[in-house]
């Protein structure tokens, strides 16, 4: 069980490490909202597409894709939007929290901190899975939050547009990325093969140059993010809300792993699959990292309390750091050692 600790304590260091370098460059004057902006733009227009493009393009094929772990996660996330909704209704003061509660019974900030989790848990074995529930899962996220927040905005004159959401997914650049990158390896696929049984043609033996250029850019995308991540975590009292924010945080770090962790369990008892250690890695970057950061300026702009919605993303990305350790070690003692 030490040996679980120690490894969860080097998996989550670096990321605590690089929270405390943005918070710490914040603090002297360098990373400015308006330069964490510039720079959050360009990591999620070029390199974080290159690393999901790579990661899609690099799986074997479309026997690799773990169609039944993406379901059961898919499935899941659906069961923690009606909680949110539900615990929204029992504890809500108004309907304009109702949104940000669900967001954070469901949305975490799978995106930024994934796959730096599980590389750090699997080295790049895990990476396939993770960027496999990458696609649904963001299309999901994005749908539920843009229709939740919506709905209860507070505004009567406010109706889901499915066409402006469709819009909206189709212009997002990491979604373009992973179907390019399953484009791509589809197409592979059906390419003839040459004397050694491989593909006439592979990006990475053919176009070495090109290759290693995109996975440079890429390789950047993790830690440029995670660093701008703690340069926005800001912890400020919200009088009248730390009940509620408290309710947000447990229900994102707590209730969405157990839930999420139990869901994998009884698909793997009913014979649905096996969980192997990139599941129960990315598992975990999916239920039990924070809320994302992203969902404060969608509430912002669709409606909602979203001061409640900066307050909980600011404390659970604070707690994440020790929950995601004890989760980290779970993983790494039933699914890795």
């Amino acid at each position: 069980m030490l040996n679980s600790f120690w490894f969860s304590f080097n998996a989550v260091m670096p990321m605590l490490a690089l929270l405390a370098l943005g918070r710490y460059l914040h603090h002297k004057g360098v990373l400015q909202p308006d330069v964490v902006a510039q720079i959050n733009h360009f990591v999620f227009h070029y390199p974080l597409p290159v690393t999901l493009f790579l990661s899609t393009y690099g799986m074997a094929g479309l026997d690799d894709l773990p169609l039944a772990f993406v379901g059961t996660a898919l499935v899941t996330t659906c069961l923690l939007i009606l909680l949110g909704y539900g615990m929204a209704r029992l504890f809500a003061q108004d309907r304009s929290q109702y949104g940000v509660i669900i967001q954070c019974a469901y949305r975490s900030n799978y995106t930024i901190i994934g796959l730096a989790l599980v590389t750090a848990l699997c080295g790049e074995s895990g990476a396939a899975t993770m960027v496999a529930l990458q696609l649904p899962g963001v299309i999901l996220f994005n749908i539920a939050a843009v229709t939740s927040l919506t709905i209860f905005s507070g505004d009567p004159e406010r109706r889901p547009n499915a066409r402006e959401i469709l819009k909206n997914l189709a212009k997002n650049p990491l979604i373009q990325a992973l179907l390019l990158g399953f484009l791509c390896m589809v197409v592979r696929g059906w390419l003839p093969l040459n004397d050694a049984g491989e593909p006439v043609f592979l990006m990475r033996r053919d176009l070495p140059f090109f290759y290693e250029s995109l996975s440079m850019l890429g390789r950047i995308s993790s830690p440029m993010l995670i660093v701008c991540l703690g340069a926005q975590v800001e912890i400020d009292p919200a009088p009248g809300r730390r009940k509620l924010t408290a309710l947000c945080v447990a229900l994102r770090l707590v209730v969405a792993p157990v839930i999420g962790f139990a869901a994998l369990l009884t698909a793997q008892a009913l014979g649905f699959l096996t969980i192997s250690a990139p599941m129960a890695a990315t598992a975990v970057a999916f239920f039990a990292a924070p809320c994302a950061i992203n969902s404060c300026v969608m509430v912002a702009e669709i409606g909602g309390d979203s001061v409640l919605m900066r307050q909980s993303t600011a404390w659970s990305n604070a707690i994440s750091l020790f929950t995601l350790f004890l989760w980290c070690a779970m993983v790494h003692y039933f699914w890795i050692a």
